[in-house]
C-alpha cells in the first residue's frame, strides 16, 4: 500500500504480504503496513506513536544478514523497546533452514542491545514519528553442535551446525569447536572486517541506525533500518507491523483489559499520560512544526 509523504511524493511499500509472528506458542498476525491512508501530519496534530512505541514483538522468519547478501541461515528475531532507560534489545535465533526456523530448532543466538531516542513527528511524511537506535554491544553464541529431531518413523536424525557457521562466518579462521555455548562478546572486532561475518547485520554492526514508524497499544510498524537518514527517515522503506506479546504504553506498561481493541484507542493513552508525573521526559517538541513548547503526542 502506497504511502502519502508531507511534500506529496508517493512512496511504495517494500514488502506485500502479511506477517505471521509466532509469540509464546499462538499465532499473531498483522495485516497493517508502515504506511496508513489519511494519516495525520505528526508535527502539527497528535499521532500517538511515541507513547506507545514500547513493548515487545517477534519478527518471522527470515534469512540472517543484509538482504542483498544474505547467510544461508534462517533467523527469527524478539525485539524489546523498554521505556526504562530507553533499553533497545534485539534477540535473533538462527536454524540451519525454514522449516527449522519455524519449528524452533535454534542453535544460535546473536544478541543485539543499546538505546533507543525519540526525534519528534516526521516532517517527511505524514503519519509517521521518528528515531534512532544506538548500538553498545552485541555477542554470538553457538547454542548446539547439532540438531535432532525424531522422523516419522521413529528415528533420530541429527545435522551439524558448525560447517554452516563456518561457511557464514570464516572469521580470520576461529575455531569454532572450542566455542560451542559459550558467549562471545568480541565477536564485532573477532569478525573484522564485517565481511568475516555475513551473519552480523550491516546495519545493526553500526553505532547509530535511523527509523521511521508508528504504533499503537498492539502493534508497532517500523521502516527498514538504516545507517543514515536518507533511507531511515526521508524515503523509509518499509518493514511491516508486528503485533506485541502484549498491548502496551510506554508510561502505562502492560494493559490489562478486556479486549485488545479498547487497549489501543488513543484516548485511553492520552489519559494515561495525563496521569503520569513524568510526561516531560517521554514527549519530544515537534521542531517543524513552529509551536515552540507544545509537545508532540504521537
Amino acid at each position: 500500500m502506497p504511502g502519502t509523504s508531507i511534500d506529496g511524493v508517493c512512496h511504495l511499500c517494500g514488502l506485500a504480504a502479511a506477517l505471521v509472528l509466532l509469540l509464546g506458542g499462538r499465532v499473531a498476525a498483522s495485516q497493517s503496513r508502515l504506511w496508513q491512508a489519511k494519516a495525520a501530519n505528526c508535527t502539527l496534530s497528535p499521532c500517538y506513536n511515541a507513547e506507545n512505541l514500547c513493548g515487545r514483538f517477534v519478527e518471522p522468519c527470515k534469512l540472517a544478514g543484509d538482504p542483498l547478501e544474505p547467510s544461508l541461515i534462517w533467523v527469527s528475531a524478539i525485539v524489546e523497546l523498554d521505556y526504562d532507560g530507553r533499553v533497545f534489545r534485539r534477540v535473533e535465533r538462527g536454524a540451519s533452514d525454514l522449516k527449522g526456523c519455524e519449528r524452533g530448532d535454534f542453535w544460535l543466538e546473536i544478541v543485539y542491545k543499546g538505546s533507543w531516542r525519540l526525534h519528534g513527528g516526521s516532517p517527511y511524511n505524514v503519519g509517521l514519528s521518528l528515531a534512532t537506535v544506538g548500538i553498545s554491544s552485541m555477542s554470538l553464541t553457538v547454542l548446539h553442535d547439532e540438531i535432532c529431531r525424531l522422523e516419522g518413523n521413529g528415528r533420530r536424525y541429527c545435522v551439524g551446525t558448525l560447517s554452516l557457521l563456518r561457511l557464514a562466518c570464516p572469521c580470520n579462521g576461529f575455531e569454532w569447536e572450542n566455542n560451542v555455548q559459550r558467549k562471545r562478546d568480541d565477536i564485532k572486532t573477532l569478525c573484522l572486517p564485517r565481511a568475516q561475518c555475513r551473519l552480523l547485520n550491516n546495519v545493526y554492526f553500526r553505532d547509530r541506525h535511523y527509523f521511521s514508524y508508528r504504533a499503537t497499544a498492539e502493534e508497532v510498524c517500523l521502516s527498514l533500518p538504516w545507517a543514515s537518514t536518507d533511507y531511515g527517515w526521508a524515503s523509509p522503506r518499509d518493514e511491516g507491523c508486528s503485533m506485541k506479546d502484549t498491548p502496551r504504553t510506554c508510561l502505562g506498561g502492560a494493559l490489562q483489559t478486556s479486549g485488545a481493541v479498547a487497549a489501543a484507542k488513543p484516548g485511553l493513552t492520552l489519559g494515561l499520560l495525563l496521569l503520569a508525573p513524568v510526561m516531560a521526559s517521554m514527549s519530544d517538541v515537534a521542531s517543524t512544526s513552529g509551536l515552540r513548547g507544545r509537545r508532540e503526542a504521537r
